[in-house]
């Protein structure tokens, strides 16, 4: 692509940039509580860097257009989070050899640091502590369950009391 005079890095009328997809991590398996299934799917992308290295200025402003796109969304009665992009940057060349490891994230078009160990580490990518702040339970309950009674008519006819239940 680089050398492609159709995809030009700059010209008068195209821009074009290619990044590689370093990790992309999908929490497909529903998350239970006490109150029991939240049907949630968590999604993150991880820019990997070893060596100590930082992505360029041009990288950094795809990545960060890139995480804009965090939120949640509902599709085919999935609930699906992304929590957005990160740098992982290792001293080595994998956790395994590393003597550090930096997690960073965006925050105002600026990476924030947090440095890590190799337990945080699985931690993170498992979604057991939330990627943009170190809080535990990422998918924890914020509001109460609502239950209520309805009388409702099944199909042989008659009408019977039953109890819907609303999670969060």
């Amino acid at each position: 692509m680089r050398t492609h005079p159709d995809l030009p890095a700059i010209s008068p009328d195209c821009g074009f940039v290619a990044n590689d997809c370093d990790v992309i991590i999908h929490r497909y398996l529903t998350c239970y509580d006490g109150i029991g299934s939240r049907e949630i799917q968590a999604m993150m992308d991880i820019e990997t860097k070893t060596r100590g290295a930082f992505p360029s200025r041009g990288q950094l402003d795809t990545l960060y257009k890139r995480d804009l796109f965090k939120g949640k969304k509902i599709t085919n009665d999935q609930y699906i989070r992304f929590f957005g992009v990160f740098v992982l940057v290792m001293s080595g060349t994998s956790p395994d050899d590393s003597i550090w490891m930096k997690w960073r994230r965006f925050r105002d078009r600026k990476l924030q640091v947090h440095a890590i160990n190799m337990a945080q580490l699985i931690q993170l990518l498992r979604f057991e502590i939330d990627p943009r702040n170190f809080v535990r339970q990422p998918f924890r309950r914020h509001h109460k369950t609502r239950s209520w009674m309805e009388r409702i008519k099944v199909p042989l006819g008659f009408e019977v009391e039953m109890e819907f239940i609303k999670r969060s």
